[in-house]
Parts: C-alpha cells; structure tokens; sequence
C-alpha cells in the first residue's frame, strides 16, 4: 500500500509548477522541456510565416493601388462606358482589404501543412494567383489595356479555382477563406469582360 502511494504521490516540480508521475509521463511524451522549447520555436516560425504572407499580400496591394490611385482621378476613367451594376467607387477599398486578409490566411495555413507535393502545388497556385491580382490593376488602369485586363482577370478566376481545389486537399480550412474572394472575383470579371465590350 505504501508503494502504491508512493508511486501517485507528489514527485517534483517544473518551471514552479507541482506534477505528479502521471503529468511527467505525459510531458515525457511531449518532449519533456524540449519539446515546449521545440513548440515555442514552431510558434515563433508560425508567426513570422504569417507576417510574410501578409507582407507578400501587401506588396499585391501596394503595385495595384499605384496602378490605380490617380487613374480613377483622370478624364480617360471617368468617360469610360461603365454597366449599370457596378458597385460605388467607396465600396472596393473595404471590400478588397477584407479579401486580402482572408488571402494571406489561407496562404499561411497551407504553408503550415505538412510537407508533401500537394502542399507544393497549392503555394505554387497561391503565387500565381496573387500575381495575376496584381497585373490585373497594372493591365486595366496603368496600361489601358481593357482586353489584356479581362483575359488576365479569367486567368486569375482559374487560378483561384486551381488552388482552392489544391488546398482542399491540404487543409480544410484554407479553401473555405477563398470562397468570399473568389466569388468577388467571378463578379469582377463580368464587370471588367463587360467593360472592355463597350469601350471596345
């Protein structure tokens, strides 16, 4: 009996905190103090991972807003011919930097999946699509180049479609974060198809 307490009573502790045999089993099986020290390292890494996605999303934000700041200022946009559904100018900057959010999310869990060729593909599809996010602002307002802007805006709907497919076989969240943008997406491009059609 006296065994029998001696293997369930107070054995010790760590970092100020009383355990009991079982607790050390249990942070044996985690490691021990190396493990949390491996754990805290993963963390760290997550967070400076998550603070370049969101910085590799800013710089999209950045090339497209120099492409757009003063040509939504000039005489050229504003006699261009415009479809009746097109939202109010106010309604993009919000819009867009909720997306931009969700997409620097799904890009950060990806990269936190394990390793494998799916994981690769689907990081490969999330630079090509926020590529095409930014050429797309360069094609339409800093070139003039209404054609060139609505193919470019159909090749970033299909890369977006690629990747959400690809990340759904990765992790499953990811996917679900691209859902708003590409359904805003598919929405600009029959607003910037139906642009190019009447200034043709």
């Amino acid at each position: 009996m006296a065994g029998r307490c001696a293997r369930t009573q107070l054995v010790g502790s760590h970092d100020g905190f009383v355990t009991s045999g079982r607790n050390d089993m249990q942070l044996s099986e985690l490691g021990g103090s190396e493990g949390l020290e491996h754990n805290a390292t993963l963390n760290r890494e997550s967070l400076v991972a998550l603070g370049a996605f969101g910085a590799l999303t800013a710089g999209a934000v950045y090339l497209g807003a120099r492409s757009t700041r003063e040509a939504v200022e000039s005489r050229w946009y504003k006699h261009l011919k415009k479809p009746p559904f097109q939202p109010p100018r106010q309604l993009f900057g919000p819009v867009w930097t909720a997306l931009y959010g969700l997409i620097a999310v799904s890009g950060w869990r990806i990269w936190g999946s394990p390793a494998g060729a799916e994981r690769s593909r689907a990081l490969g599809l999330w630079f090509v699509q926020l590529g095409l996010n930014a050429a797309w602002s360069h094609l339409f307002f800093r070139k003039r180049q209404l054609k060139a802007a609505a193919v470019d805006n159909w090749a970033l709907l299909g890369s977006i479609a690629a990747y959400t497919a690809a990340a759904s076989r990765v992790d499953r969240k990811a996917p679900w974060l691209m859902a708003p943008y590409l359904g805003w997406v598919s929405f600009a491009n029959v607003l910037s198809t139906d642009i190019a059609r009447r200034n043709a």
